[in-house]
């Protein structure tokens, strides 16, 4: 689900975004509970989706005279309504930087099968 941007579709609400990846009801409560009363580390669920990604028998890193490319990009998950709200992500409808859960990912760029 975080690695896949589902959650942008659905605002960062994290329950629908479990349904809407197809999800049953049941694995859907349980990942809920996960994330609701538990420590999840998102370094640990990105290391494990790299693996999966780089064992892929077609995996192939893009290089450019010897570079890796790399592709960086942040996103905010706006919360208007959080109070007390540490963090602020600019929202271009709005013209103005609102309060939001900024999530930042870098990784190698690179494509399985073009």
């Amino acid at each position: 689900m975080l690695a896949s941007g589902a959650l942008l579709s659905q605002r960062g609400a994290i329950f629908p975004t479990l349904q809407a990846i197809g999800l049953s009801e049941q694995a859907t409560r349980r990942a809920w509970a996960a994330f609701r009363g538990e420590v999840w580390r998102t370094a640990v669920i990105l290391k494990l989706w790299q693996a999966h990604i780089q064992s892929q028998p077609d995996w192939q890193v893009h290089r450019y005279e010897g570079y890796r490319v790399i592709g960086v990009d942040t996103t905010g998950f706006w919360r208007p309504t959080l109070k007390n709200c540490p963090s602020q992500h600019y929202h271009p409808t709005a013209q103005r930087a609102l309060p939001a859960v900024l999530f930042g990912i870098a990784g190698e760029v690179g494509d399985i099968r073009g």
